[in-house]
């Protein structure tokens, strides 16, 4: 399950802060949605499914008796190819949930493609979206299972904070991430965090996303929203 983490307010600093109100504001944009494009033809880096990738590149270039040892240590614990031209991945979670997404399409990232892309994301072409980066950081650090299928979303200010909020209607359940650094789960059917970790002012954030929430589950009914195209 999601749990806290905190980045450093370094990214505060370096991308501003975006003017948001205090209610949900479900029409804002969706920029944080689409990756920046990797323009450096296909490259194929090998993942460590736990080690982490600089150990993994470091021990795979080096050639001492020690650092080879290494490299079969990490290779036993599981080694996926990740082309960061396609955003793809070789392990299970990539092929079964993830490929179906358009290549820029952050629900297409499994964790070892964030991994990559963590590890060279200054090579990509474009501005990194804060949101976007919070949201690789919480999957690669397996704090996030990333983004549903299927969610809405809104923005909302509580506070000096500022939050996205994801909601998967078919499971009642919300991805919220703060814009200094934080990912919540929130299981709307219990009515609490999961985890037991929060955000600041808990009970104050409740109250925001708990309107909300309602009003998508009252025209929510057999799977899909009343008046949606079938």
């Amino acid at each position: 399950m999601p749990i806290m983490f905190n980045l450093s307010s370094v990214l505060a600093s370096i991308f501003g802060h975006g003017q948001t109100s205090n209610q949900p504001a479900s029409m804002q944009t969706s920029d944080w949605l689409l990756l920046p494009a990797w323009t450096h033809g296909s490259t194929d880096i090998q993942v460590p499914q736990y080690a982490g990738i600089a150990d993994y590149e470091y021990a795979s270039t080096a050639h001492t008796r020690s650092s080879a040892a290494t490299l079969r240590q990490i290779k036993m614990s599981g080694v996926y190819t990740v082309n960061l031209a396609e955003n793809s991945c070789t392990c299970r979670e990539w092929e079964q949930h993830k490929k179906a997404f358009p290549t820029r399409d952050i629900r297409r990232v499994c964790r070892h493609v964030a991994k990559a892309i963590s590890h060279r994301q200054a090579e990509f072409d474009g501005a990194w979206n804060v949101w976007t980066r919070n949201i690789l950081f919480a999957i690669e650090r397996e704090f996030s299972y990333g983004v549903f299928a299927e969610f809405t979303s809104t923005f909302f200010k509580n506070g000096g904070e500022q939050y996205l909020a994801l909601y998967d209607n078919s499971r009642g359940y919300v991805e919220l991430f703060s814009y200094s650094g934080g990912c919540f789960g929130y299981d709307s059917s219990s009515n609490r965090w999961a985890n037991g970790e929060g955000p600041n002012d808990p009970l104050a954030v409740k109250r925001i996303l708990r309107p909300w929430i309602d009003s998508l589950d009252s025209r929510f009914k057999n799977g899909r929203f009343e008046g949606a195209a079938r």
